[in-house]
């Protein structure tokens, strides 16, 4: 088999000495004779061919005499027989060529002597392999042949080492089917199994690699070697996390697993690597590269979405993607990432921004956080500041909209932004939020009052605690004007104490200093 100029690196070694062999040794092989040193070569072959059965066994007679490398010396011989051929080396064994399809190919292989190409056996011929095939090894290459292929190939040296590892004909690639040919793209070669193929190129780093199973069938929906993927440059491993399959490209990488089988390339690819390949945190991609609304693409796996848009590449890891995924990905207000996701936050919260927002997830769960929100927390410190984590999305009031927080809950109304604390978060509720009675804030909630206490204005109202930490007690604007103008809370009536109530023509308040009774 002639191999193109500037193929298989690796061969040089073996084509040279080759032909230190034939140029030193050689010259014309001679017959040996009686006074010559090749009596270890006459002894084994006759040794080895008396085993087979001599002449009625399974070689039939011989043709022609002992065939030697050296007249005086010889350090390999051959002896032809009417159905193949008996090997010996001195550094090697004895071995025979039995079955005649075999035979013929080995001999088809170079000018004579025929070992001279893939070298001599290193085993003898066997067979009963699966669906009757045999087969046999030799120094540089094997021959095979299977009934559905009704003749002996030859498989070179780096060919044999892939086909070996995955398992010889009883793996995936199963017997080959053609030999090697090479015509394709950049001088490169191809040989081809029942269940794949190997290819190599003058690429030093596609020196072979096998192709097989759902891999092939995807790197051949993108074009072969002439696709986007180009050649393989590693062979075709399996046995990775819950039975999956991969292989490595020019231009990127196929993985196959019971979900289905993908491509991932460029900065994803390399991203995803640094993630750990499949056994990171993103686990396998469960679909194939996606354009965005945003101009941009991505690719969705186990455990998150690599997103690529405005010159970066950007990993949105779950429960992130959920959230994002539930409100329409990109084409939601979020729109794209801008940040990866960052964690390690405050009791093991993560969080990432987007162009419309920002969401977090932590203990309370996974919510969205839009702008004003987002501003007003954002000055409060993030999840460090006194509103801590949020603990809902953006929600639609009466006339207004508002986001809780651990440590509170901020509406906004005609522009303005007001925050009520999660101390008078109670009396709040109690009143029906911001349907009830007191309505919208129309202040931030105010401390510093006398003997610690806080209050908070509202539309309808105000609440006021008579301490830090301590409940809050609503008043109605009816009780408040005459409240206020007794003196507030460092008046006669000092704070609330009770809950408003009616009495007959008006409504009742009980206070610190006593009852206020408005008509």
């Amino acid at each position: 088999m002639s191999v193109p100029t500037g193929l298989r690196r690796r061969r040089w070694s073996w084509a040279v000495a080759a032909a230190a062999v034939v140029g030193v040794l050689c010259g014309t092989p001679g017959v040996a004779s009686a006074a010559d040193d090749n009596e270890p070569a006459r002894v084994a072959v006759a040794a080895k061919y008396a085993a087979l059965g001599g002449p009625s066994g399974t070689l039939g007679a011989a043709v022609g005499s002992l065939s030697c490398d050296g007249l005086d010396y010889a350090y390999r011989c051959v002896q032809d027989y009417e159905r193949g051929a008996i090997s010996w080396a001195r550094l090697g064994g004895t071995y025979a060529v039995t079955d005649p399809a075999v035979f013929a190919r080995w001999a088809a292989s170079g000018a004579e002597p025929a070992y001279r190409t893939i070298g001599q056996p290193t085993a003898d011929t066997f067979c009963g392999l699966a669906g009757g095939g045999c087969g046999q090894h030799f120094e540089r290459g094997s021959i095979y042949w299977s009934p559905p292929v009704g003749r002996a190939l030859l498989v070179d040296e780096e060919a044999r080492d892939d086909w070996r590892v995955l398992g010889w004909e009883r793996g995936p690639m199963g017997f080959p089917v053609t030999e090697e040919e090479c015509t394709l793209r950049e001088d490169g070669c191809i040989q081809r199994f029942t269940g794949g193929a190997v290819y190599s190129s003058s690429d030093p780093y596609v020196t072979s690699a096998v192709v097989a199973g759902p891999v092939a069938d995807r790197w051949a929906a993108q074009g072969w070697e002439r696709g986007p993927l180009g050649y393989p440059t590693s062979s075709t491993f399996c046995g990775l996390r819950g039975g999956g399959c991969g292989q490595h490209f020019r231009g990127g990488s196929v993985y196959s697993t019971p979900a289905g089988t993908f491509v991932v390339d460029g900065a994803r690819r390399e991203l995803w690597a640094a993630q750990g390949w499949e056994n990171g945190a993103l686990g396998y991609p469960t679909s194939g590269a996606f354009r965005t609304q945003s101009w941009g693409d991505g690719q969705h796996f186990e455990g998150g979405s690599i997103y690529a848009s405005v010159g970066q590449t950007i990993v949105v890891p779950d429960p992130i993607r959920a959230k994002w995924g539930s409100l329409g990905w990109e084409r939601s207000v979020l729109n794209t990432p801008t940040t990866p996701a960052f964690c390690g936050l405050r009791d093991g919260g993560c969080g990432q921004h987007f162009m419309g927002g920002s969401v977090y997830t932590s203990r309370s769960g996974t919510f969205t956080v839009m702008l004003p929100f987002r501003d007003r927390w954002a000055a409060e410190g993030w999840e460090n500041g006194r509103l801590g984590y949020p603990t809902s999305d953006k929600f639609e009031g009466l006339y207004t909209r508002g986001q809780a927080f651990q440590g509170g809950t901020v509406y906004t109304y005609n522009g303005n932004l007001h925050l009520v604390p999660s101390s008078l978060l109670g009396a709040y509720a109690a009143q029906g939020w911001e349907r009830g009675g007191l309505g919208l804030p129309t202040s931030e909630a105010f401390c510093g009052l006398r003997n610690g206490g806080c209050g908070q204005h509202f539309r309808g109202g105000s609440i006021y605690t008579r301490a830090a930490g301590a409940g809050g007690v609503a008043v109605p604007t009816v009780i408040e004007r005459a409240w206020a103008a007794s003196g507030w809370e460092s008046g006669r009536y000092g704070y609330p104490i009770g809950a408003a109530y009616a009495v007959p023509n008006g409504t009742a308040q009980a206070f610190e200093g006593g009852v206020l009774t408005v008509g």
